[in-house]
């Protein structure tokens, strides 16, 4: 949305277009602390969330038990989520001629394989680095 945002502050599309040639969104989520990780159970509002949000079966869930060395959170470290778009001919494009909406180019850059924050997290989820809990907490409203 940052490039419709420079848009809707009144920078013309065509110098948000010639200008910007990459945008950056991150969050920041906590990791699991690797020494207190145990399997979990997924709660009611973990399992809502990952089917409203993937077709994918929820994989095995971890958390934290908490321990001295994270002091007693269950967290330790925090892992970037990071979601880069390329701002492309087609794009710029987009912007120029058809002043296109959020939708019109999120969809465009995922179709040229654009990872987003929740695709990025819920592959952390699966690997056992962060929870869902976290997820839900930091990404769940992208």
């Amino acid at each position: 949305s940052a490039l419709t945002r420079f848009i809707d502050m009144g920078v013309e599309p065509f110098l948000v277009a010639s200008a910007a040639n990459s945008i950056v969104g991150q969050r920041l989520a906590r990791r699991i602390c690797t020494s207190c990780r145990v399997e979990h159970d997924a709660t009611v509002e973990e399992r809502d969330f990952w089917a409203k949000v993937t077709s994918d079966p929820l994989p095995m869930t971890y958390t934290g038990r908490g321990c001295s060395l994270c002091f007693g959170t269950g967290y330790l470290g925090r892992i970037g989520l990071y979601e880069v778009l390329s701002v492309d001919e087609e794009i710029a494009d987009l912007l120029v001629k058809q002043r296109a909406s959020n939708d019109v180019i999120r969809a465009h850059a995922s179709a040229r394989g654009m990872s987003s924050l929740r695709q990025e997290a819920l592959a952390q989820v699966r690997l056992g680095v962060t929870s869902v809990a976290e997820v839900i907490r930091t990404v769940h409203l992208l």
